[in-house]
């Protein structure tokens, strides 16, 4: 399994957080959500942050039910199952007679080059339950879940970089940020760097390491 890594060194003329994201350009749904994948603080001229991650992909459900009468209460929860091209790229998402969401273990899909989330009649159409991929246990893309339904991720998403106040887990909005962005290209290169300039824009400086194909 390859590992990728990017080195940052920020030089902009702000503190703020170097969040990545990955955008799912095939995934027309429109209640698709795309998350913070991962996400570092920065202060200017204090060195380097660098991200390093692996490929290990997952499928994902969770929800986000906050009763905004009991004292900003949160209950939050989810599951994340692994997920592999092309033997283990399908899975079901059911919904247990208590009411909970269970995903079954994952199986080849039809489809072999993406990832496919069915959701089985017992899901229900007003949950507030979103199904989606995580990347190192962490959720990239969802979309709502209805019921007999399937859903097919495309295999590689589009990875971007952006300077801001976001944190990993909340939820971004790649139109409103591209223009504050830049796409990092791991097609031939495994290791980015990428600085930050006093004028808070990005420029990729070196793709040293060739890609390991394994």
């Amino acid at each position: 399994m390859s590992i990728f890594t990017i080195s940052v060194k920020n030089q902009a003329s702000y503190s703020a957080n170097i969040c990545l994201y990955q955008v799912y350009d095939e995934l027309r749904n429109p209640s698709q959500v795309t998350y913070v994948w991962l996400s570092a603080p920065s202060v200017p001229h204090s060195g380097t942050v660098k991200f390093s991650w692996d490929t290990q992909m997952g499928f994902w459900w969770g929800n986000n039910l906050t009763d905004l009468t009991i004292k900003n209460m949160s209950i939050r929860s989810g599951q994340t199952v692994e997920a592999a091209l092309p033997q283990l790229n399908e899975i079901t998402l059911s919904r247990e007679t208590n009411g909970g969401y269970l995903f079954s273990n994952p199986y080849p899909g039809k489809v072999h080059d993406s990832y496919t989330i069915m959701m089985d009649t017992s899901v229900m159409t007003e949950g507030p339950v979103l199904v989606g991929l995580a990347q190192n246990g962490y959720p990239v893309t969802a979309i709502e879940a209805h019921p007999n339904t399937r859903v097919a991720f495309q295999q590689q998403a589009q990875l971007y970089m952006t300077y801001g106040f976001l944190n990993t887990g909340e939820i971004i909005d790649p139109d409103m940020h591209m223009d504050y962005s830049v796409k990092l290209d791991f097609q031939t290169h495994s290791q980015l760097d990428v600085a930050i300039s006093e004028k808070n824009q990005f420029r990729v400086t070196n793709t040293s390491m060739s890609k390991n194909r394994l």
